[in-house]
């Protein structure tokens, strides 16, 4: 459903490399039809290695009367790609995580997806689901897909490869999801947005025209761990209203104008700003540099020391002292502000208060 919610795979080709029995698709019919939308403007692609979730996928697609081109057979994605020449707009996954041995040492070596990045590693296959998906997104595609959090951090080849996405301006969000949402495993996932074409621009969707604005040097950030409402006592899910909160911040980032959504962007993760658009909060921040790390980055956090807006740039020790640094300013600037207030009105601040406004 967050998936569905988040791409809007309202009308063009719909693409899962490792659709499973097929539920991406079912639940992305579900959406455009509950918005209204012609579900015959969506053709779905995808592909399944195992034989029996291969035949289960089209009678799953087939009894609710949605049309499929899920290749000739069941067959490995990496070694018999079904659909080669294939281009998508919306990309949709949920690959084995961590999949070890994917290919051989010799394997894949050449392989036109890797085209322009380092060859992923043989030992996890989590950078080759993530090629496979860029190398399928047309010139407006946008990929949303779940991987273990682990992937954020790795080293080596898939480091250079994260960094090249980066710099080729495909990365537009990062996800971080609560733990024990699935069944098979209890860990924290993590929702990969990527998009072909984060320039400004103007789409009629559905019968709506949305005003994106240039994202090209921006990645949006949101952690969610503290989000979802429990689910047969040992799971946690994303209720509508969790997701509505989450689409509705990715949506309104994306946006021309959404500078003045800035209060209802923190609001909904219980964030109460007194200074709410550009202006005020550049002045408030004082420093030009500041106000684009500001707004370079969104990290939504239940928790007390979440609140942090950074660039999506650096390691992560430089992110943690960068988060660090920003943090105090806002407060000591925010600080300086209210403190000139109260002198206005005969009242003098002390660092009690300043904690306050750090809460």
């Amino acid at each position: 459903n967050l998936l569905a919610e988040t791409l809007e795979p309202y009308d063009g080709i719909l693409y899962d490399p490792c659709c499973g029995s097929g539920g991406m698709f079912v639940q992305s019919i579900k959406f455009v039809e509950a918005h209204s939308g012609n579900k015959k403007k969506v053709s779905i692609y995808g592909q399944e290695y195992t034989n029996t979730t291969f035949k289960l996928a089209k009678m799953n697609l087939a009894i609710r009367g949605i049309a499929a081109n899920l290749g000739e057979m069941a067959a490995n994605t990496f070694t018999n790609d079904q659909h080669k020449d294939l281009k998508a707009d919306y990309i949709m996954a949920n690959p084995p995580f961590n999949q070890k041995e994917w290919r051989a040492a010799n394997e894949l070596i050449d392989d036109p997806r890797w085209n322009g990045y380092e060859v992923p590693p043989t030992s996890n296959a989590n950078y080759g689901w993530i090629l496979n998906i860029v190398s399928k997104l047309s010139q407006n595609g946008v990929a949303g897909f779940l991987l273990a959090n682990g992937a954020l951090s790795d080293d080596g080849a898939e480091l250079k490869i994260r960094q090249q996405l980066i710099e080729n301006n495909l990365v537009e969000a990062i996800i971080i999801l609560p733990r024990n949402l699935f069944y098979t495993t209890d860990i924290s996932v993590t929702l990969w947005i990527l998009n072909k074409n984060k320039k400004a621009r103007v789409v009629e969707q559905n019968g709506q025209l949305k005003r994106y604005r240039n994202r090209e040097k921006e990645i949006l950030f949101m952690d969610l761990r503290q989000m979802g409402s429990p689910y047969e006592k040992k799971y946690i899910e994303l209720t509508e209203e969790d997701r509505a909160k989450v689409t509705s911040v990715y949506h309104n980032w994306q946006q021309e104008g959404f500078e003045e959504t800035l209060t209802e962007i923190t609001n909904a993760v219980g964030r109460k700003l007194t200074y709410a658009n550009e202006k005020e909060w550049k002045e408030v921040l004082s420093s030009e540099a500041l106000w684009n790390a500001f707004i370079g980055g969104v990290i939504m956090s239940g928790g007390a020391n979440g609140f942090g807006m950074v660039n999506s740039t650096g390691n992560k020790a430089d992110l943690k002292t960068e988060l660090s640094k920003t943090e105090e300013k806002i407060v000591n600037e925010l600080y300086k502000v209210k403190a000139d207030e109260a002198s206005a009105n005969g009242v003098e601040l002390n660092d009690n208060n300043k904690s306050e406004i750090y809460n």
